[in-house]
């Protein structure tokens, strides 16, 4: 074999090595977007479904007017966040409100037997199940990602096509 052939062939070993680091960081960025997504929308559909449970507990005149307002206002500051920590932080916040409110509920013996008031909490917990589901597998890709763009070749492929490391979504207890 020629040396001009033998630098032809090991061009092409080198172009398809880096080519396939490039794919599997797209398809990890892909990944880890379409997983944010999905997130982003489980975690709409339980700031929906707060607003739903503060309607009932207000029915019931269940608890007092700025513990409603406060499950309110945290539920808002929730919405407006758009990165992986400012959810955490807000969707934490959240949460330890709707625990004050459910512990105030518990008092609340006609609201404990209210099937709507019964129903929400069900889809709360459910859809809590499904955000924890949800996170842990976006962490994962994410810790993938990550760990490829911090290796020598994926750091080089990475920065020439400016894909960047990404934050954890991390939540105690949604």
């Amino acid at each position: 074999m020629s040396p001009f052939v033998a630098a032809i062939a090991f061009l092409a070993v080198v172009f398809l090595y880096m080519r396939s680091i490039y794919v599997r960081l797209a398809d990890l960025c892909s990944a880890g977007d379409s997983l944010w997504s999905d997130i982003d929308e489980m975690l709409s559909m339980r700031h929906d479904l707060v607003a739903a449970l503060v309607e009932t507990v207000e029915k019931h005149g269940a608890c007092e007017k700025r513990i409603l307002d406060r499950v309110g206002e945290v539920r808002e500051e929730a919405m407006r966040a758009t990165t992986p920590s400012e959810r955490s932080r807000a969707e934490s916040v959240l949460q330890s409100t709707l625990e004050s409110l459910f512990a105030l509920a518990e008092n609340c013996h006609e609201l404990q037997s209210s099937e709507s008031f019964i129903e929400q909490e069900k889809q709360l917990a459910y859809l809590g199940n499904r955000i924890r589901y949800a996170r842990t597998t976006y962490n994962a890709v994410i810790r993938e990602l990550n760990a490829r763009i911090d290796t020598a070749p994926g750091r080089l492929i990475a920065n020439l096509v400016k894909y960047r490391k990404r934050e954890y979504f991390e939540l105690d207890n949604p």
